[in-house]
């Protein structure tokens, strides 16, 4: 079953997601300046 459709799958898919944007955002900050588009996305979840 996909992750989208189970619940558990998709809320541990979303913490990943906050976690990798956090890690990312310590390591390399000149990548995720930008607050606008996609890469928006990325900073809110950081």
């Amino acid at each position: 079953m996909s992750a989208l459709f189970n619940f558990h799958s998709f809320l541990t898919v979303i913490l990943l997601g906050i976690c990798a944007c956090t890690y990312f955002k310590m390591q390399f900050p000149a990548i995720l300046d930008q607050k606008t588009g996609l890469d928006g996305m990325t900073y809110m979840l950081s």
